[in-house]
Parts: C-alpha cells; structure tokens; sequence
C-alpha cells in the first residue's frame, strides 16, 4: 500500500512537469505570436494590407496595423496584439502597387498567405518575386496580376500552385502566349475566367482559351 506522503511526493513531481509543460507552451505562444506580431507590422511598413477573413471586419484590420511592436508589448496594445496572434487566417492579400522587397518575400512564404482566397499584385514591380516564394496557393481564387511585368514562366509555375483559381487578371500585361501556357491553365479545372487584353497577339490560342473556359 502506497503511503500518502509517497503519493503526495508523486503528484508534486506530476504537478511539476505539468507547470513545466504548461510554461514552455506559453513560451512558445508568446515567441510566436510576437514573431507573427513582427512581421504583420513589416507588411504594413511596406504600404501593403492584409484582411482578415471574420464576419466582423469593420476596421479590424485598421487597427491591427496600428500595433506598435516593442518587447515588451505596451500595455494598451496588449489586446491587439492577441488579436494578431490569433488572427491566423486572412482573406485577402494586396502589394497596393508596391514593389516586394526581400525581407517582405521572405515574411510571405507559408504564414500569413497559406489561406489567402484573394492576392492582389495588380501594378506591383515584382510579382515573379511573390509567387516565386509561395511554395503553395491552394486557397487562392481570384489573382490579379494587371499591369504587372509577369513572365510566362510565373504564370505555368502559378498554375501548379494555385489548384482552386477561378479568376486571372493579366491585362496590361506583356505575357507571350502561346499554345503551352493556354494548356496549362486549362488543366486548372476551376478557372472559370481570365482577363487579358483582347488585342493581345495569337488569336488562335486565345481564342482556344476562351473556348476552353466556355465550355466549363
């Protein structure tokens, strides 16, 4: 039979590990909320916006940017900051025309883009440069890409990446098209549209493109 002090000495060292289990969670949520804190805050330095996908939006997202990160987190921005943390999942993604710096890429690979359903590079310098980093965009449904000096090459690589596309904005653009990339972007079989300019140069093959997505 088991004394009680024996028992007491066994719940103390359970009681321990718990604690110390416990501590090292809140550890790590701390790091990586102010490491995720961080770097919304680099998006918004750089003039770009991020929204967060919630029923409730209103200016929500205004607010999250106002976060002036420090360590540690000024007491008044405590709650946003949470809001931050736990705000895992965004809607949609705007450059707002800037040029993607490599530090601002190098925050976009993976989290806070892995649930992204709009991305929208429209005007931006550097979109081969975004699309480059993202090693996947099974969320993304709608890209735009207008006025963007976008290559061939980043449009056959998005499509492999973005395998739930319903929309495609290319206009503005000087994408050289031709037979390989149309078929590409069919084997996407959510596209339904893609805007490009109509006077665009190969006819026939964009004319097997609008044919292709006609009968979807």
């Amino acid at each position: 039979m088991v004394s009680l002090s024996a028992f007491l000495r066994d719940m103390k060292k359970k009681i321990t590990w718990i604690i110390g289990i416990l501590a090292l969670l809140c550890v790590g949520f701390v790091v990586s909320g102010a490491m995720k804190a961080a770097a919304l805050q680099k998006i918004s330095d750089a003039g770009m916006s991020l929204v967060v996908d919630t029923a409730n939006t209103s200016d929500f997202d205004a607010k999250l940017y106002e976060i002036a990160y420090s360590s540690p987190v000024a007491a008044d921005k405590i709650g946003l900051w949470l809001e931050a943390v736990l705000a895992r999942e965004f809607e949609t993604f705007s450059t707002e025309g800037k040029p993607v710096t490599e530090d601002v890429a190098g925050i976009l690979r993976g989290w806070p883009l892995s649930k992204v359903v709009e991305i929208d590079l429209s005007g931006s310098s550097t979109p081969d440069k975004v699309i480059a980093k993202l090693d996947s965009l099974k969320s993304a449904e709608w890209i735009d890409l207008s006025g963007t000096p976008v290559t061939k090459e980043t449009l056959l690589a998005l499509a492999g990446k973005a395998p739930n596309l319903r929309k495609l904005e290319v206009k503005n653009t000087s994408i050289s098209w031709d037979r390989e990339l149309v078929e590409t972007l069919l084997k996407t079989q959510s596209l339904e549209e893609v805007v490009f300019d109509e006077n665009t140069a190969n006819e026939a093959v964009l004319k097997q493109l609008r044919d292709g997505l006609a009968k979807r």
